[in-house]
């Protein structure tokens, strides 16, 4: 991008994945993240996931229960140009059965106002789901989770000395 721009960094903020959501027979095991650049120019953006994994999920527990478990990198795309009108599609493979924990954050050139995201540059959606019944493990969901973050449910990041201006 020959503008200088501040890139923005979003993130969902930590998100648990169930095996198996509510009564349904499908198992949570893919990832899809979208990027959509919506403008006339290219525009340039990062994708980190990290996770932490729940104890056996054949352990017994009590309630209260207290776990603290390390959060480790899970998936790192580095800063790529996105072309103009154009989407840039990511799907990862998730531990079936394990329950994980996930943190979705992005860094590039996004749009925000008033500590959310706007319109303009930049969009991005994630959603979970299965998708290894698609025929010759496909791109995309056989079935989809409700859990799904929408490009207005990602939370602006801002460092402690960050300027106010935008």
């Amino acid at each position: 991008m020959s503008e200088s721009r501040k890139k923005q960094t979003l993130t969902t903020g930590p998100f648990h994945v169930p095996s198996v959501p509510d009564d349904t027979a499908f198992a949570n095991d893919r990832l899809v993240i979208v990027i959509k650049n919506p403008t006339q120019r290219d525009l340039e953006a990062s994708l980190s996931i990290e996770i932490c994994n729940v104890p056996n999920p054949n352990t017994v527990i009590t309630l209260p229960f207290v776990s603290i478990d390390a959060e480790v990198p899970f998936a790192n795309v580095p800063e790529m140009e996105i072309p103009s009108e154009s989407c840039a599609r990511f799907e990862f493979e998730l531990p079936v059965d394990q329950r994980p924990v996930l943190r979705i954050s992005t860094t590039g050139d996004y749009a925000v106002g008033e500590e959310r995201p706007l319109c303009g540059l930049l969009e991005i959606t994630a959603v979970i789901g299965e998708g290894r019944f698609l025929p010759g493990n496909a791109p995309g969901l056989f079935n989809s989770d409700e859990a799904l973050f929408r490009y207005a449910d990602f939370v602006v990041c801002r460092r402690r000395n960050d300027d106010d201006d935008d």
